[in-house]
């Protein structure tokens, strides 16, 4: 994921975020963030702890939004950070 570098997160989404289909512009290639969802979708089959936050990003994969991007990059990084 290439995220070695990045902050450590606590928690799979950002406390108090509210993701909305009318946050910011679309993403110009939303390619990408469908098949990172698809991914955190397999897994949250196994990590019960992220399953909501998958849930949450799921709702946009039609037409996703950078903030949406943002989000699952957060749920990344926690999963890179939290193994168990």
């Amino acid at each position: 994921m290439g995220l070695q570098d990045s902050k450590l997160v606590s928690t799979p989404l950002p406390l108090g975020l509210k993701l909305s289909f009318y946050d910011d512009k679309p993403l110009l290639d939303p390619e990408p963030y469908r098949r990172f969802v698809g991914r955190l979708l397999y897994l949250g089959f196994t990590w019960p702890d992220v399953s909501f936050g998958i849930q949450q990003l799921s709702q946009f994969v039609h037409k996703p939004c950078q903030s949406h991007m943002n989000a699952t990059l957060h749920l990344m990084r926690y999963l890179e950070r939290n193994p168990d």
